[in-house]
């Protein structure tokens, strides 16, 4: 077994048996330097679920295992900016959306909605991560459980006119309290990184 972390070959401190018990190595190791395990080859074969735990008990003792890390901060910052990148486009859609159902425009509408779904989920779960890993206080970033709902059940009852209402209503007024929240702690982080 050959390990290269983030391009120099590294010994671990005792012999594993599986990508399991070599991964717990790493991560241990990792946490003592502020770094996490990003992202791992194994013979230049890129494992992007490498935490899946399938592939813990896949041996090792013939492969070259490369492995990049980053800086917890880094990534934190690079998630926050993610999660800022997309509510323009969210908002831009969700006004477009409303347009198409009070225009009745209801194939495009439905359409789209999909995928806009799909999209605010996302934006969802990266706000939900970016939460529990800063501390801030889940009240910054309004639950938007109860305006999906609201619309699911408007879509439900074909009620395009309150389904546009709530998409360029309550949901891009949410998405304006998150743009707020998110490019205040978008721009802490940056401080904080550039004293580092």
């Amino acid at each position: 077994m050959k390990v290269v972390v983030n391009g120099i070959e590294a010994t671990p401190v005792r012999a594993v048996q599986n990508w399991g018990e070599l991964l717990a190595l790493l991560d241990h190791e990792c946490a003592g330097q502020g770094v996490v395990v990003t992202d791992v080859a194994f013979d230049g074969v890129a494992q992007p679920s490498f935490r899946d735990p399938d592939l813990a008990l896949h041996h090792v003792e013939r492969l070259q295992i490369n492995v990049d890390t980053a800086r917890q901060a880094d990534l934190i910052l690079s998630a926050v900016g993610e999660a800022l990148r997309a509510v323009d486009p969210l908002r831009s859609a969700a006004h477009d959306l409303a347009s198409a159902f009070r225009q009745y425009d209801i194939d495009r509408g439905i359409r789209e909605l999909a995928p806009f779904a799909r999209n605010l989920a996302t934006l969802v779960e990266l706000t939900g991560v970016i939460t529990a890993v800063t501390g801030l206080d889940t009240g910054s970033l309004s639950d938007v459980s109860a305006h999906v709902d609201r619309m699911v059940g408007a879509r439900d009852d074909g009620d395009w006119v309150t389904l546009a209402d709530l998409l360029d209503g309550e949901l891009v007024e949410t998405l304006d309290a998150w743009r707020g929240v998110l490019a205040g702690l978008h721009r802490s982080l940056l401080e904080h990184a550039t004293r580092d």
